[in-house]
Formats: structure tokens, C-alpha cells, sequence
């Protein structure tokens, strides 16, 4: 997210240089100042009130998401701020219409505190997801609170994935209902996807066929809802980075195993995109010197592809591994022939990437046979290769990156409004 504008932090009034580095120009009125300009005792100014009217305002908003129902009293508590300040603070938000009074604490003894949380009408927001299995979608309210989802099978055609898309959208806007603006949509698909123009780039995993498909030309006129669009490894890896087992990283690797292969590369809060947005296309790596197959088609032709011959066969590729973990001989073999590729995918990645952690994702990278297998053939081949973590996450992963993504953006705007 970005920060307050720089002009907000001088109190939007313009400041010259010559004024900002000058230690004896008052910096607010009834703000005490040095008895002399020359003094040698002569003290900085003290920040303009309203960059701590907004550092106070951000920190309630935090707390009451992270709360949901909070008095005064225990936003002073947790945030260490004063309690006339966090009065001044909860009134300005109250006047907003971003949080409002619902209910009384009673039975102790002293003065009744209010209850406060995130006004009902705040907003709300919208993830979709887009990929080879269907259109799942999932609604919530600002402090995160899910309150609509679906799922329909993928359209094969531009036309029908229109009218289904805008048909989940205008679900979900009826079961929104009192619950103000619709702030964001975020779009998860399983295609690269351009960075400076948000345009999804075809590859044959993935229908519509065309050279581009831009996403924001698939919604109607939503006004001022914004629109984000993201591939789906990247959205996953956001959602392991803020709510998985890569936390605490400082840099970590995420290998989505699934229809396809992914991967997805933070270095500290930040994702490594590329020019065009096609880091992280590992599918279509070769799979030696002077091949003609990329890793995925490697993978299709030992028998483990879909009849279309694009993309894996997660069906297929599970019964295997559970038949191998039950002893079976072939399917023993069948997984060997499996990691086989895909360790070559892992120590390209170390080898250009170095993480500190990488993550094995996917609905088949966090099965326990194929991680092990995976993480043993690693550690013989490449003994110098990032440890490795299963995801932590189960579900539609890359939606509730999306999701994420859309309520930090949401929030994010709503603040704008006591700002």
C-alpha cells in the first residue's frame, strides 16, 4: 500500500525548501519554540499535527479490524495512545461514517464503554478466480467477514465468459446488499498477466485463445470500483507470504504443482514480476540441452496430461502417488519419472534465485508422498538448495489471495476518506 501523500505530511500547506531547513519557523500554532533561533539548545520542530492525527487515525482503523468490537479504552490499551486522543480519533471516524457505536459494556464498575466497530455500509469486495476447473468467486465485507461464494464450470468462449462473470458479479451484489460500495474486484488467472496493463496473456492452458484477453473489458460499468488483475501462483505465494508458513522469510520461493507448474519468487514484501510478467513460467522450461519439450510437456508425455494435451491430470497424478505410498512397483516408478522432472524445474530456481524458504504448493505439491520424494531428491542432487515447506493452506489458495488483495486495497481507500 502506498503511503499518505508527502504534501499531507506538512498539513497540505506548500512549504518551501528554505522553510524546511530552517529549525526556528513555527511548526503549528501553540507549539512551544525555542527561546532563540541561535540558541545551540534550539530544538527541531515537532511534527505537524496532522501527519499524528492520521498515524492515530491508521492505528485505530487496525485494531478495530483486527478486533472486530472494541471500546476506547482498550484501543488506548493496545495502541499506547492516549485516551482524549483516541476519542478525538474514534469521533472523526464516527463522522466519516467509517465505524459506528453498537452496543454498551455493562456490569463493572465506573463509566458504560461504548462499543465500536466497522460501519455495515463501509464497502465490500470481490475475488474471482479463473482457471482450467471454473469460476469460483467469494465476497466480504471490509473487516473480512465472507458473506458470498460460488462456483460454475469455465465457458469455452469469449462471449459466454462474459455474461458469466458479470452474472457472479451481480450475485453477489444482491447478497451485498446494505453493505455500501463495491471498492475492489481482484481477478486471479492462470496465465501471465502484463504488468503495465493488467492484460492476460494467452498461453494454450488456458481459454480464450487470442493473443490477449483484457480482463477489465470483461466487467460493466462498475464506477469507481477498482479492478486488479494477477496471475494465479502469484496470488497464492501473497496468500503463504501473509498467512502461510512464509510468514517470517526473508525471501522464499512458491512452486505451485497442480494443472500446471508456477512459481512465484518474493524477496522480502516484494514480487518479482519481470518486463512482461512471465517470471515464474517454469512449465515452459526445457528439460535438458537439446530438447524440444518444456517441463510440463515432459510431464504429458509420460502420461500424467489431460486428453486436450495442455495441462496435467491432477486425478491421474494423485492416484498414482497413493498407489505408490501403498506399495505398488509401477506407480513406485511413475513418481521417480515425476520428480525427475520437476527436480530440474527446483535447481534452476535455486541456482538463479537462492530463497531462503521454498514453498511447494498446489493440489498436488502438498501431497505428502510427493513432497517427501521431492525433498529427498533435492537434498541428494542439490545439497546446496533452499530448505524445503509444504503450503500450509488448503482450499482455493490463489483465491484467497485475491481476496487478500482486495481487502488491503479496499481498506486502503476507505482510510483515504478520514485522511
Amino acid at each position: 500500500m502506498s503511503n499518505l501523500e508527502s504534501v499531507e505530511h506538512f498539513g497540505g500547506r506548500a512549504t518551501t525548501p528554505a522553510t524546511l531547513d530552517r529549525p526556528d519557523v513555527d511548526s503549528g500554532a501553540g507549539l512551544p519554540q525555542p527561546a532563540s533561533p541561535a540558541s545551540p539548545s534550539a530544538v527541531h520542530p515537532l511534527p505537524r499535527m496532522r501527519v499524528l492525527r492520521d498515524i492515530t487515525d491508521r492505528a485505530v482503523f487496525e485494531e478495530v479490524l483486527s478486533r472486530g468490537r472494541v471500546t476506547r479504552a482498550e484501543l488506548a490499551t493496545a495502541t499506547g495512545i492516549s485516551k482524549p486522543t483516541i476519542s478525538d480519533a474514534v469521533r472523526r471516524m464516527g463522522e466519516r461514517g467509517i465505524l459506528v457505536e453498537t452496543g454498551f459494556r455493562t456490569g463493572r464498575r465506573g463509566r458504560v464503554a461504548t462499543y465500536y466497530e466497522l460501519a455495515r455500509d463501509s464497502g465490500w469486495v470481490l475475488a474471482i478466480e479463473l482457471d482450467a476447473d471454473g469460476i469460483n468467486v467469494s465476497a466480504a465485507g471490509l473487516c473480512g467477514t465472507v458473506f458470498g461464494d460460488g462456483h460454475r464450470p469455465l465457458p469455452a468462449d469469449r462471449a459466454r465468459l462474459v455474461h458469466a462473470v458479470n452474472a457472479a458479479v451481480r450475485r453477489q451484489q444482491k447478497a451485498a446488499n446494505d453493505r455500501g460500495p463495491l471498492r475492489v474486484v481482484a481477478v486471479s488467472v492462470a496465465n501471465p498477466v502484463d504488468p503495465t496493463r493488467s492484460d492476460v496473456l494467452s498461453v494454450p492452458s488456458w481459454p480464450p485463445r487470442d493473443n490477449r484477453l483484457s480482463v477489465r473489458s470483461i466487467f460493466g460499468d462498475l464506477g469507481a470500483t477498482q479492478v486488479l488483475v494477477d496471475n494465479d501462483v502469484n496470488l497464492a505465494a501473497q496468500a503463504e507470504r501473509e498467512i502461510g508458513v512464509a510468514r517470517n522469510a526473508s525471501s522464499f520461493g512458491y512452486f505451485y504443482v497442480g494443472t500446471g507448474l508456477g512459481y512465484a519468487f518474493h524477496h522480502g514484501d516484494q514480487l518479482i514480476r519481470g518486463a512482461r510478467g512471465l517470471t515464474g513460467e517454469i512449465g515452459r522450461l526445457p528439460t535438458g540441452p537439446g530438447r524440444d519439450v518444456t517441463a510440463l510437456q515432459a510431464l504429458i508425455r509420460l502420461g500424467f496430461g489431460r486428453p486436450d494435451g495442455t495441462t496435467l491430470d491432477v486425478a491421474c497424478i494423485h492416484e498414482a502417488l497413493d498407489r505408490a505410498r501403498a506399495g505398488d512397483p509401477t506407480a513406485d516408478r511413475q513418481v521417480d519419472a515425476l520428480c525427475e522432472v520437476l527436480v530440474m524445474a527446483v535447481a534452476a530456481i535455486n541456482a538463479v534465485n537462492d530463497p531462503e524458504l521454498f514453498v511447494i504448493g498446489g493440489p498436488l505439491g502438498r501431497h505428502s508422498l510427493l513432497f517427501e520424494r521431492l525433498r529427498s531428491s533435492v537434498a541428494r542432487h542439490h545439497p546446496f538448495a533452499a530448505p524445503m515447506a509444504a503450503s500450509s493452506l488448503d482450499g482455493p489458495v490463489a483465491l484467497r489471495g485475491a481476496m487478500l488483495r482486495a481487502l488491503a486495497d479496499g481498506r486502503e481507500m476507505l482510510m483515504r476518506r478520514v485522511a
